[in-house]
């Protein structure tokens, strides 16, 4: 296949064929599996993936590869000739009869932020993503609070999945060579995950408290609250009253551990979770 790679499109292709099959052997396939494959580039991933026998779907938006990824796989594969974060993927759910797919795939690296919200959006559809990523983003994904890589990424992966780094990828395996090494990870929607009663304020209170990571809570909730707002979420937060909680209808997932003087890198799910409940209480009683 005579194709130069575009930057354009992210295009670093997996030269080694055991990193391949290590990584569909880790992805745990089986005949009956429904596997999307995102970005097969010069089917590489593909070959191994075929192997197992299961149906395939690829998703390629580069029409210079499509030509030689029809006349090697024919039949074998679904084609998708269209970009697969505008693609109508309820449409191609449809179209598996309520059986859940595997994403299994070297996901080009300008799409990869844009592709795991996508995903996050759409988790009823999917019952294991195992995808290779840039290492910079697998730190970001599996991050803990207190880590320099912890923001709101991690917050909102680990909110939908149970993440597991799976092993890494030297950057010389690959052409064009990228700048980065990268490590593949597996991630399994969460059986226990509750999704809050108005998720758009969740994740407002969330993004606003890494806005400036060096500024405390208050700083940065100050460009989300009215002065009210905040003073009060203050006062709940600092005296950590039990009493005054339960009056407001206030149910903690975890006992009060910050106030508004933390930094966002400090709280875990069930802190924003936590603060989350306070401030929509606090709204509430308002109305």
């Amino acid at each position: 296949m005579n194709f130069q790679p575009k930057r354009m499109f992210g295009q670093n292709f997996l030269i080694d064929r055991n990193i391949a099959a290590k990584i569909v052997r880790l992805a745990g396939l089986t005949e009956n599996d429904i596997v999307w494959e995102i970005g097969p580039g010069r089917g590489i991933l593909t070959t191994e993936l075929l192997k197992i026998g299961c149906r395939l779907i690829c998703y390629e938006i580069d029409r210079d590869l499509i030509p030689g990824l029809r006349e090697r796989f024919g039949e074998r594969i679904t084609l998708i000739t269209e970009d697969v974060l505008r693609a109508d993927w309820r449409e191609v759910y449809s179209e598996t009869e309520g059986q859940r797919v595997k994403i299994v795939a070297n996901i080009p690296y300008n799409i990869t932020s844009p592709l795991l919200y996508k995903i996050t959006e759409n988790i009823g559809y999917f019952e294991k993503i195992c995808i290779m990523v840039q290492r910079e983003v697998a730190e970001r994904i599996t991050a803990s609070p207190g880590i320099k890589s912890y923001g709101v990424m991690s917050i909102r992966i680990q909110h939908s999945f149970q993440v597991k780094k799976l092993f890494s990828v030297s950057r010389h395996l690959f052409r064009p060579q990228p700048n980065v090494d990268s490590e593949v990870i597996e991630l399994i929607p969460r059986s226990d995950r509750v999704e809050p009663e108005d998720p758009i304020l969740y994740w407002q209170i969330i993004e606003a408290s890494f806005q400036s990571r060096r500024k405390t809570l208050k700083n940065n909730l100050g460009n989300i609250l009215s002065s009210s707002e905040l003073e009060r979420v203050s006062k709940l937060t600092s005296n950590r009253s039990v009493e005054e909680l339960t009056s407001l209808g206030i149910r903690l997932d975890k006992p009060l551990n910050f106030d508004l003087g933390s930094r966002g890198e400090s709280l875990d799910e069930k802190d924003f979770s936590n603060l989350y409940r306070i401030i929509r209480a606090i709204r509430q009683s308002r109305e």
